[in-house]
């Protein structure tokens, strides 16, 4: 009967298909401009076939301990709290981390990411983890880059970056010069990690190429942590599309995320 129930509304029998199918209409929703609730009564059936496909997406369980960086990444996978809470709201983007250091960039589907790479590479682009006597600096730099960034949507006041002080893995790119070009600061706990800052400090093209070469050392760190999935700290119903496109290229997926039980409550 429920086999019947999804074919009736279209959605997909694989992983795959149900995850696109949700990607798709994140993506559409964005597009739209349409508020939650309309894009939802504009779209009904479409709505509900999203609604059972979330549901039955690979489900991953986080275990997270109470330190700043395993509260970071809880709060980084509960995107709603309270009432009104719905299968999407247990939605994140995550990226699978390999087993081993140097595999990520392997495989047919990481030609543009190595590509992009060797391009950073070849404009001189260095990276290094940060030294905790170098962070300070940096930080300051990504504070006016937040307040100052000209895309309005990307733009903050920059409050709360100071937090980023609490977590261990700093790395840097920087251009043929020694300016930063990228930071990336990513809390981790047990096997998991959150993508809380990964940001361009300039608007240069060895800046955009950085993205992708520290994408690629940034798995290679994860991966030799023991770190098994990099989720995204921003939801991916509203994610805007163009970084929608970025992430998918480089392997995030949809799952439903949730958080493991305590031992005290198990």
């Amino acid at each position: 009967m429920l086999t019947s129930a999804l074919a009736r509304l279209e959605v997909p029998d694989d992983d795959e298909g149900r995850e696109q199918l949700v990607s798709d209409y994140f993506h559409d929703y964005v597009e739209s401009s349409r508020t939650g609730g309309a894009f939802v009564l504009h779209e009904p059936r479409r709505s509900i076939a999203v609604m059972a496909a979330a549901l039955l997406l690979p489900h991953l369980q986080a275990r997270l301990d109470d330190s700043p960086e395993g509260r970071e990444i809880r709060d980084a996978l509960t995107h709603k709290r309270g009432p009104g809470r719905l299968p999407v709201h247990e939605l994140s983007s995550v990226l699978t981390v390999p087993d081993e250091p140097g595999t990520y960039a392997l495989g047919p589907d990481r030609q543009t990411l190595r590509r992009q790479a060797r391009k950073a590479e070849r404009a001189g682009v260095t990276w290094s983890p940060v030294d905790e006597a170098d962070r300070e600096a940096l930080l300051a730099q990504a504070t006016d880059r937040e307040r100052h960034h000209p895309s309005e949507v990307y733009r903050t006041t920059g409050e709360g970056l100071r937090r980023l002080l609490e977590y261990r893995l700093w790395l840097v790119a920087r251009d043929a010069d020694g300016g930063p070009l990228l930071l990336s600061v990513t809390p981790t706990s047990g096997s998991w990690a959150a993508l809380t800052y990964f940001r361009t400090l300039v608007d240069d093209p060895a800046a955009t190429a950085a993205r992708y070469l520290m994408t690629r050392v940034l798995a290679d760190e994860l991966a030799a942590r023991g770190v098994r999935h990099l989720a995204d700290s921003s939801s991916p119903i509203g994610l805007p599309n163009g970084l929608r496109h970025f992430q998918r290229m480089l392997g995030y997926r949809i799952h439903r995320v949730t958080e493991a039980p305590s031992a005290s409550t198990r």
